[in-house]
């Protein structure tokens, strides 16, 4: 899959791109079930935004081809965790995108919708970081997806 012209934006909205899609399977269970809903969709909102973000200002064509790249990206990095504990693939996506903002790769501005899904997000995984077999295992997994991405000529 080669890497394209647009792969910043690519890059930006992968990270969106992979929290939306767990954040619309329901698996998430909380203490308070109408605050937890009431989270859930504000999360959903800011993660689509987010991954829409990235194609503004693009022509409706070139838009389409892009979000077909992002789709693809995601679909060859994340296909493989189908079948796995969703909470586990969820603290996944959360390493690997502290790994990209730790590294200084992608910047998460304050107020950005990327940066307040990603606190609402924190809490709905912070009962994996406690079982420390399942956390550790969500880190290696993370440092793959962020390997094969890398091999295929993103975030590096």
């Amino acid at each position: 899959m080669p890497v394209t012209p647009y792969k910043e934006r690519v890059e930006c909205a992968l990270p969106s791109r992979m929290m939306f899609t767990i954040a619309i399977q329901n698996v998430f269970c909380f203490n308070d079930e109408v605050e937890g809903k009431k989270d859930l969709e504000s999360l959903r909102s800011l993660l689509k935004f987010a991954a829409l973000q990235p194609l503004e200002g693009l022509p409706n064509r070139l838009r389409l081809v892009v979000a077909k790249q992002i789709d693809r990206v995601h679909a060859s990095v994340m296909d493989e965790y189908d079948q796995q504990r969703a909470d586990k693939v969820a603290t996944t996506i959360y390493y690997f995108l502290k790994e990209i903002t730790d590294s200084g790769y992608l910047e998460l501005w304050e107020g950005s919708p990327i940066a307040e899904a990603a606190a609402l997000y924190l809490p709905m995984i912070e009962h994996v970081f406690e079982i420390e077999a399942l956390d550790g295992s969500a880190q290696k997994q993370a440092r793959r997806v962020l390997s094969k991405l890398q091999s295929k000529g993103y975030y590096v």
